[in-house]
């Protein structure tokens, strides 16, 4: 989804047409709902313990990133034009760049995973009976 999400705002940019241009936001828009179902997903699996934490922490930094965006971007695009619009494009492909090198991978102590697929299992995981 990140490739797709800079080759939209690179065609949105970049493109020398309004047809281009329209395309472009249509690509960026099926990029970040993608990402955002992705993310939501993620958040929801990763801690089973508490589901809607997890959904309501990543939906919070999804709904800041959107407010502290135009305080990034719409300067960069005054003072640079298209180019400065185009730059939002280095954000999804450093994202694959990091992630092809492991970079972004889930974090490790150098113990053996212990994944965990229910409460039950987390609550004998942390020490915890896992019937109350």
């Amino acid at each position: 989804m990140n490739v797709v999400l800079a080759g939209g705002l690179l065609l949105a940019a970049l493109g020398p047409s309004i047809a281009l241009l329209v395309m472009g936001i249509a690509v960026v828009g099926i990029a970040v709902t993608g990402l955002r179902t992705t993310i939501n997903s993620l958040a929801t699996t990763s801690a089973p313990g508490n589901r809607a934490g997890a959904a309501s922490l990543a939906l919070s930094l999804q709904f800041f990133g959107g407010s502290l965006a135009p305080v990034v971007w719409v300067p960069a695009y005054t003072a640079f034009g298209g180019a400065g619009f185009a730059a939002t494009a280095v954000i999804p492909v450093l994202a694959v760049v990091l992630l092809a090198a492991g970079a972004l991978g889930p974090a490790t102590t150098g113990s053996e995973s212990r994944a965990v697929t229910s409460v039950a299992g987390a609550r004998e995981r942390d020490g915890f009976p896992a019937e109350l």
